[in-house]
């Protein structure tokens, strides 16, 4: 038998995005929350973001820009884009949420979504996960 020659290889593990929201009501005075930074991390990489809001909106709009740049586009997650601008952009408009894209961009963005998921509609109907694909009845039913 051959001598086994065996190398250690430092990796890097892949960086994530770790979300944290602290909720509440102040009706008089202030409040302190402590932000300790983690241990064992790479410096070079990554950051603190603190972002505050006086109200939970500020959650529903960067839910909905994510939703508007999501950047997928199966018939499901088309249905579920349509559906979420319909119902949200409404309310955040009125309250002129930060970062919210101008009217006419989402009206714009939905009339482009309406016309792709047609599309994507098979002649039985139904709709499948990708175009050109055959029916899928849970696809057809949540799209």
């Amino acid at each position: 038998m051959g001598r086994r020659r065996v190398r250690r290889v430092a990796r890097l593990h892949a960086g994530y995005h770790r979300g944290l929201a602290v909720y509440g009501v102040l009706d008089e005075g202030s409040v302190a929350q402590p932000v300790i930074a983690p241990t064992g991390v790479f410096t070079q990489f990554g950051g603190l973001e603190i972002t505050t809001s006086s109200t939970a909106l500020q959650a529903l709009t960067d839910a909905f820009v994510y939703l508007v740049q999501y950047p997928f586009e199966c018939s499901e997650q088309l249905a579920s884009r349509i559906l979420a601008v319909a119902a949200l952009r409404d309310v955040l408009t009125a309250f002129q949420a930060e970062g919210l894209p101008e009217p006419a961009a989402i009206e714009a963005a939905m009339a482009r979504d309406l016309e792709r998921l047609a599309g994507m509609q098979n002649e039985d109907g139904g709709f499948p996960i990708w175009k050109r694909e055959t029916t899928r009845g849970r696809i057809t039913r949540s799209t």
